[in-house]
């Protein structure tokens, strides 16, 4: 498994991935983890550009390498990712879906293509670049930075993380102007959406899970309801869990029956 990386819950379990949001780290999900470790096998990844990452930007081809050496390791994977995440989950799901058991996608059904995302495009672009300059200033930062909610969300001083508006700044540079409907669209597992009611982006939720045939979720809360509460959040992913490997107290299938079993669905529906 990969340096940058955590894993809690027995090998034998079936495997749940998490992709944190921009400018965080995977500790964003300890909370999660802690409440599924027991059923599963949690998997946290820092994304290239943020936590311990070696790299010191994001790109997305960097970041689709990472999990599909992750799938590789844990054979095949449940995909939780919210806002950046989500759209590197989406991305893995479309390149490497034969390994991809399900997808969870939270805050990241936003079109960046539509007319008032391509203006929303624009103006994050010249934010992010105001971003890296507020980086320099301590206060500022600050002051601009996303804090964790939960103690254990904050990455152990001895990681010394890369900072969280330089890495914020280079995932959102990578993200905007994207096509990620696609992505989605293009996976034919099964998938749920997961929004904020109160997520301050214009949502297209509704279109997309109609577009991918995907499950939609609305939770009260703004864009960082995910991380912001753990215990509503994990919930969901533990009952999408549930549906894909079925009830945890039951033996599960191996990874290749699953997508034996999928394959056969898939076949019959189109008789």
């Amino acid at each position: 498994m990969l340096d940058w990386t955590t894993t809690d819950g027995a090998d034998t379990n079936p495997a749940v991935v998490f992709f944190h949001p921009a400018g965080w780290t995977r500790h964003a999900w300890t909370p999660h983890a802690e409440r599924l470790a027991h059923d599963y096998r949690v998997v946290r990844v820092d994304l290239p550009g943020h936590g311990t990452h070696p790299d010191a930007t994001f790109t997305m081809e960097r970041a689709v390498a990472d999990v599909a050496a992750v799938l590789e390791a844990v054979d095949g994977a449940v995909l939780v990712g919210h806002s950046l995440g989500g759209y590197v989950a989406g991305r893995v799901a479309a390149e490497h879906g034969d390994r991809v058991e399900g997808l969870v996608l939270a805050g990241s059904a936003f079109n960046w293509r539509t007319p008032v995302g391509l203006v929303f495009s624009a103006i994050q672009y010249v934010v992010n670049y105001v971003y890296d300059a507020a980086a320099r200033v301590p206060p500022l930062a600050r002051r601009l930075e996303r804090a964790p909610v939960h103690e254990s969300q904050v990455p152990p001083a001895e990681e010394a993380p890369h900072p969280y508006l330089p890495a914020y700044a280079s995932a959102l540079r990578a993200l905007v102007f994207a096509q990620s409907w696609p992505d989605v669209e293009a996976y034919d597992g099964p998938t749920l959406l997961v929004q904020g009611t109160d997520d301050p982006l214009p949502s297209h939720a509704g279109r997309l899970a109609g577009r991918a045939r995907a499950d939609l979720r609305w939770l009260p809360g703004d864009h960082y309801v995910p991380v912001d509460d753990p215990e509503t959040f994990t919930a969901v992913v533990a009952r999408f869990c549930a549906d894909v490997y079925g009830d945890p107290a039951v033996p599960v299938e191996a990874p290749a029956e699953r997508r034996e079993r999928r394959l056969r669905a898939a076949v019959q529906s189109v008789r």
